[in-house]
């Protein structure tokens, strides 16, 4: 879903990056059993989509910083060169 979303955001509004985010931030897990804290970030550029699964944990707050924190870090490294990160 969320390669799907930045894919179609990048697309439709014609720029070269877009992320997006989804996942379950709590306080409890979806409808499909999806436990809190499954967190998934996407980063589409001309290049192509890179996605990071993220499993955290510690409430609903930290869990949307951190998910957001991870997306900053994707466009960061891809803007930087850098490498993406293991996860």
């Amino acid at each position: 879903v969320a390669r799907a979303m930045a894919q179609g955001a990048r697309r439709v509004l014609g720029c070269d990056l877009a992320v997006s985010l989804t996942g379950v931030a709590g306080p409890n897990p979806d409808d499909r059993g999806n436990p809190v804290g499954l967190v998934y970030v996407a980063l589409d550029t001309p290049e192509g989509t890179r996605v990071r699964e993220l499993h955290l944990i510690n409430g609903r707050a930290r869990i949307r910083t951190v998910a957001a924190t991870n997306a900053f870090d994707m466009v960061r490294r891809y803007l930087t060169g850098l490498p993406d990160r293991d996860r």
